[in-house]
């Protein structure tokens, strides 16, 4: 499979590029942000997991009956953190709306394909924590 870069003539951009010292300096930075953040202490904010709760039932009522596999992580990669996921190869969503509700429930949404040809659908929820100072 001819990778979609070099059909137009391009070089992939991941193998090609490599981080140079101030983008490099940026990441180390933010990590460093990160790990202070995860150190501090914090209180689960029992409305947001609510909230992520409420998506998760939407998400397999508008997808009643598919075969799809569906996934809720929580505190994961941060504690701050949670997500659900579907991962499908053919699918009818039988509830719109309520699919279309948990989405607006979520901090973000994304589709992407994965290497096995299905389709990844992921809800991240942020601010499942809250710093306590």
């Amino acid at each position: 499979m001819e990778n979609r870069n070099e059909r137009h003539g391009q070089e992939d951009a991941f193998e090609e590029r490599m981080l140079g010292p101030e983008e490099d300096g940026m990441l180390m930075e933010l990590a460093g942000i990160i790990e202070e953040e995860e150190a501090r202490p914090a209180l689960v904010d029992p409305a947001r997991i609510a909230g992520m709760m409420e998506a998760f039932r939407l998400v397999t009522g508008a997808l009643d009956g598919q075969e799809a596999e569906i996934s809720v992580k929580m505190h994961e990669p941060f504690r701050s953190f949670g997500c659900i996921s579907v991962t499908f190869r053919d699918l009818v969503i039988t509830e719109p709306a309520g699919l279309g509700r948990a989405i607006s429930l979520a901090s973000n949404c994304e589709a992407y394909m994965r290497t096995d040809g299905s389709v990844c659908l992921s809800l991240g929820f942020h601010g499942l924590t809250r710093p306590t100072f």
